[in-house]
């Protein structure tokens, strides 16, 4: 019997078959090596149990995890693109969260907003910087 942690691998996965899966544990596609299904039990009563896509890859001797996203968001065949993308990043020795391109930011997304604003106040040597956490406090550990 495997162990608890090991993926399951019975037959190739489709849509009619992840629609059904119930029982927490991870299955295996048998098409694109690595990419896995995470079915997790929720819980609350009643509830239908998570599905998220992952893909397992090892990159410099580590072995590390891909979160491709959850399964209704995420078909099976987007998934499986995704993952032959992500395995071809590895393969160029990049991380597939690396190669993706990011959305741009914007000018005052950083949490450092200059002291004076505005072209009436501008001074004329360059305003201080200040952080927004000395005027609302210390942010709690878990909120980070």
């Amino acid at each position: 019997m495997p162990p608890d942690n090991a993926v399951v691998f019975k037959r190739k996965l489709s849509d009619a078959l992840i629609r059904s899966l119930t029982e927490p544990g991870k299955h295996a596609d048998g098409e694109v090596p690595g990419l896995y299904l995470e079915v997790r039990a929720s819980s609350k009563v009643g509830k239908s149990p998570s599905k998220v896509w992952r893909l397992k890859y090892r990159l410099h001797g580590k072995e590390n995890r891909f979160s491709i996203g959850a399964y209704p968001d995420i078909s099976l065949k987007e998934a499986r693109d995704i993952a032959r993308g992500a395995r071809r990043d590895v393969a160029n020795h990049t991380a597939p969260l690396r190669s993706r391109p990011r959305p741009p930011r914007s000018r005052h997304s950083c949490s450092y907003r200059p002291v004076f604003a505005g072209p009436a106040a501008r001074p004329s040597r360059p305003a201080p910087y200040f952080h927004l956490s000395r005027l609302t406090g210390p942010v709690p550990r878990g909120r980070r």
